[in-house]
């Protein structure tokens, strides 16, 4: 699509997309852990800006808080 976003009819995504989603989850939520919560030193383990971080802790519903705690 125009937007760059893919749209699929079963609303789901296919399983390899939904595996990377999962592994980068994993990511953001052990460089967090890393960090205690720190999410400018999180982004630079990552190898990202804060900003994207920012948008991929919303997109995978991550907080911060609950997110160092366990």
């Amino acid at each position: 699509s125009i937007s760059g976003k893919r749209s699929y009819s079963s609303g789901q995504r296919p399983k390899k997309d939904r595996r990377v989603n999962s592994e980068q989850k994993e990511a953001i939520l052990e460089a967090l852990k890393k960090t205690n919560g720190n999410k400018t030193e999180a982004a630079k383990i990552l190898g990202i800006s804060r900003v994207t971080l920012w948008k991929r802790l919303k997109e995978h519903e991550i907080q911060v808080n609950r997110a160092i705690q366990g």
